[in-house]
């Protein structure tokens, strides 16, 4: 009798302490993932002018010049103090000039490629005009380079396309549907982010009660739309190497300048009011930043761009400013 007494008194404590070790484990790992792997560093005022024009997107070049793009079609340059060094402007159609920039980036030798809704165009990092790199059909695109100088481009909803450092097509691989950014690492394998929107059409025996909109038109809700965000890895020819690094359901999607990586293979993701940090697996590793007014937080964040000391720049378009945050030590 005493032998089976002592044998359940040993089974219970061992229960109990695997379920000790199990929530210390659990505790452990929730409060590592509630730490900040970045720390706020400054903040770079990136006004142009009196008038605040709206900043669109952001790019970094080697040597840690910031470029950023505004609605006014202008280009601004500033040093990593938020010292502006140049800036350039020529609205219209010709070479050389913009006509709604949306994106910017850099290659290897600090060349800037301007995106706009009629073309690609290269230009020194003072400014100065070299030649059209690309010019746009109907469908929109975005470019990345890797450390050799071959473009690779995303085009239209499913495609990327890439090009060596003289414009010579080398190949193209379909990608998950609406692509919207896209990144080389170091060992040249290419990130591309995708959101895909979703209709599902709502059953009629389901459908709320009808509504007025602004105009009085009077209309009865009967498709839900989601958006979801996926991010996928391929080497430089195309070789899918991870289909979902990332997948999201329902996040809003993940929007144009977005994704950026750093020195160590880890990718970081804009989403909503936060960033979020993976490694080259997919696996979480942390996340930072909130809504708010106060330095570290954002109100509108656009584009998120990491320098060679992997130190992360976030641009804010409401407020006028670049963020910076640093590694923790």
């Amino acid at each position: 009798m005493k032998n089976k007494i002592r044998l359940i008194l040993i089974l219970v404590i061992g229960i109990c302490l695997i379920i000790s070790i199990i929530c210390i484990t659990y505790n452990l790992k929730t409060i590592f993932y509630c730490i900040p792997p970045y720390k706020f560093v400054s903040r770079l005022d990136c006004r142009v002018s009196w008038y605040q024009y709206i900043p669109r997107c952001l790019t970094i070049d080697s040597k840690g010049y910031i470029y950023v793009a505004y609605d006014c079609e202008c280009i601004a340059k500033f040093n990593s103090d938020g010292k502006m060094l140049a800036k350039w402007q020529i609205e219209g159609d010709l070479p050389g000039q913009f006509k709604h920039i949306y994106d910017l980036c850099v290659d290897s030798q600090d060349y800037i490629y301007v995106t706009d809704a009629h073309r690609i165009q290269k230009f020194d990092n003072n400014g100065n005009f070299i030649c059209v790199v690309y010019e746009r059909e109907k469908h929109s695109y975005k470019p990345a380079f890797d450390i050799n100088g071959n473009m690779f481009l995303i085009k239209g909803t499913n495609s990327v396309e890439k090009f060596d450092c003289k414009g010579n097509f080398i190949t193209k691989w379909r990608v998950v549907e609406y692509p919207s950014d896209i990144k080389i690492d170091s060992k040249g394998d290419v990130y591309v982010a995708s959101s895909v929107t979703h209709r599902v059409e709502i059953p009629e025996a389901d459908r709320s009660k009808g509504v007025y909109d602004e105009d009085g038109n009077y209309y009865v809700k009967d498709e839900i739309i989601t958006h979801d965000s996926y991010i996928s890895k391929f080497d430089s020819l195309g070789k899918v190497l991870h289909k979902n690094l990332y997948m999201k359901k329902n996040n809003g999607g993940v929007s144009r300048n977005s994704i950026a990586l750093d020195s160590l293979g880890n990718f970081f993701i804009l989403e909503g009011f936060s960033i979020l940090m993976y490694d080259n697996k997919g696996n979480f590793i942390g996340k930072f930043g909130s809504y708010g007014f106060r330095n570290g937080c954002f109100q509108y964040p656009i584009g998120i761009e990491i320098d060679k000391e992997n130190n992360i720049y976030v641009l804010d378009a409401i407020k006028h400013c670049i963020q910076k945050f640093s590694p923790k030590q």
